[in-house]
């Protein structure tokens, strides 16, 4: 090794130094790769006396976003339609380009809730949905009796 070299010469060739960002890209993002390529991020924490349910859709208008309760949790869902038309009558060209694509992510909660004060709010690709906790429905039933 040089004076001026920091690392050995094998990991100076391209192929070792590909192999080894491979890793550092893990170490930066390590369940980035986990997710389907269609799904979102979304973030469920709690504070005193709310659920709160975060989800990341940069570049997606609040009119293609579905929030829709299920009892003792949340769907969140996406559609996106697009169609494109292009025409050019001197050229004698036309072309047109439809496509479709939906994704959906289920968020589960530790009790079911009622919809009374649940507020969602979408603001720089970021949905924000408050479940207060005084919307817990208690289910006492914990078993069923058998005769």
């Amino acid at each position: 090794m040089g004076k001026g070299d920091k690392l050995p010469k094998l990991f100076q060739d391209p192929a070792i130094q590909n192999w080894m960002n491979t890793f550092d890209d893990f170490f930066k993002e390590p369940f980035a790769n986990l997710l389907p390529a269609q799904s979102f991020r979304v973030d469920l924490y709690e504070t005193d006396a709310a659920f709160i349910v975060e989800a990341e859709l940069p570049g997606i208008a609040k009119e293609q976003i579905k929030v829709e309760p299920l009892g003792d949790g949340l769907r969140i869902s996406i559609e996106s339609k697009e169609y494109q038309e292009t025409r050019n009558d001197k050229q004698k060209y036309y072309k047109q380009e439809r496509s479709y694509a939906s994704t959906s992510r289920t968020i589960k909660l530790p009790y079911h809730f009622s919809m009374k004060d649940v507020k969602g709010k979408y603001e720089n690709g970021i949905l924000a949905i408050k479940i207060p906790k005084a919307n817990r429905i208690r289910n006492d039933a914990n078993y069923i009796d058998i005769d």
